[in-house]
């Protein structure tokens, strides 16, 4: 995987937002309205307008996530977007019969989800950091983000509580229920995100 350039932006895929915006309501009632007025009109523009397989970049993104933060508070932030991960990979109409299938064929553990993350984070997230997990144990896994791009640590930190809880949704996923720490290390733009199942 490459380093990250830090004279480059950190971008993420327009679709990751997007379609939180599509299912924040199912989490709580009332919430996207609530987010369209906290979020820049801007922001919220070029992410709808976006198309879903563009990049964007996180300076962006993070306006709508950060509102969206400050909305449930940080705790609730981590079981938003697990509750939106779970929702979008392993129950939306198109994914859901994929997801059950290989469940059903393949006995997919959170284990076997979280070998996948280090593959294909760049499908998703690109100058944003050098991914690796290791598993400490047998139903714990750790990411272990290195190289984050410095933008993302001294701008916009809690945008990292999206990719906590992204993560922690890996579990509900495979059909368990897991728990995340994350810890920050700025000084050495590292970021560990711990998962328990």
């Amino acid at each position: 995987m490459e380093a990250v350039d830090p004279t480059k932006p950190p971008v993420v895929r327009a679709r990751a937002t997007q379609d939180m915006l599509a299912v924040i309501d199912e989490f709580e009632a009332g919430l996207e309205a609530k987010l369209r007025a906290k979020a820049p009109a801007e922001a919220l523009a070029r992410v709808e307008e976006a198309a879903t397989t563009a990049y964007l970049p996180t300076r962006i993104t993070s306006q709508v996530v950060l509102a969206a933060v400050d909305l449930v508070g940080r705790e609730r932030a981590v079981k938003l977007w697990r509750f939106f991960f779970v929702r979008r990979y392993g129950r939306s109409p198109i994914l859901r019969a994929i997801v059950t299938g290989a469940l059903r064929l393949f006995g997919i553990s959170p284990a076997s989800l979280y070998r996948q993350v280090q593959r294909n984070w760049h499908t998703t997230y690109r100058n944003m950091c050098v991914p690796s997990v290791y598993f400490p144990e047998e139903n714990r896994v750790v990411i272990h983000l290195r190289d984050v791009h410095p933008e993302i640590l001294e701008e916009y930190p809690d945008y990292l509580l999206a990719l906590q809880g992204g993560l922690e949704g890996m579990t509900g996923m495979a059909g368990a229920d897991g728990t995340s720490t994350m810890r920050i290390d700025k000084d050495a733009r590292e970021v560990e995100i711990e998962i328990t199942w």
